[in-house]
Formats: C-alpha cells, structure tokens, sequence
C-alpha cells in the first residue's frame, strides 16, 4: 500500500507523481494543500481524482513554497530530495494547468 499520486493533461499523459510509502505522515500536506483531505484514505489514495485549475495550483504551490518547503542546510537528505520532488510535482501541474487550462490529480 503506497499513496500514488499523479497528475495527467488533457491528452491523458503523466506530467507529474508523486509516491509516499503509507506510513508517511507528509502525504496528507499534499491533499491538504489541493484542499482534497476526503481522497486521504490513510494508507492510500482513495482511487478518486479531481480537476485543478490554474489558480488553484498556483494557491497550493505559493501555499507549499511559503509553509513546507524548508532547506535543511544539507544536500540529498530524505527530506530535502522528497521536498524538491513535492515541489516538481506543483510545478509540473502548475505549468500545465496553465497551458491547458485544468489538470486531472489522480489520488491512489
């Protein structure tokens, strides 16, 4: 069991995931952030998705940039890899939301 979180284009491609062990107690900032707590279903998603605008990504990326993302000091830690691949992931949804409008989150 494993939170699969991922984020797909109109096209249905993936342009952004995210994979928390489900004993990861950080995976609910995510679903916190995009305002989806209902899809945490403890040791996973609960299979659903939703649609994102643009605004909505940018909220949820400024939101982590100001309260979660936190530079350790130290290079290639666990936290300082799994915060950068966070902040991909809001990035890579952001810019699509952008460029086409919405963007499909999956929460597995």
């Amino acid at each position: 069991m494993s939170h699969d979180i991922f984020g797909t284009n109109k096209a249905g491609e993936i342009i952004a995931y995210l994979r928390f062990t489900m004993g990861d107690i950080k995976s609910g900032s995510v679903y916190s952030l995009l305002d989806v707590d209902e899809y945490h279903a403890g040791v996973s998603g609960t299979g659903d998705a939703a649609t994102f605008s643009e605004d909505q990504l940018a909220q949820a990326l400024d939101q982590y940039r100001q309260y979660h993302f936190q530079y350790s000091g130290e290079t290639n830690t666990i936290d300082d890899l799994q915060q950068t691949e966070v902040l991909k992931f809001f990035n890579n949804c952001f810019y699509a939301a952008k460029a086409e409008k919405t963007v499909q989150i999956f929460f597995g």
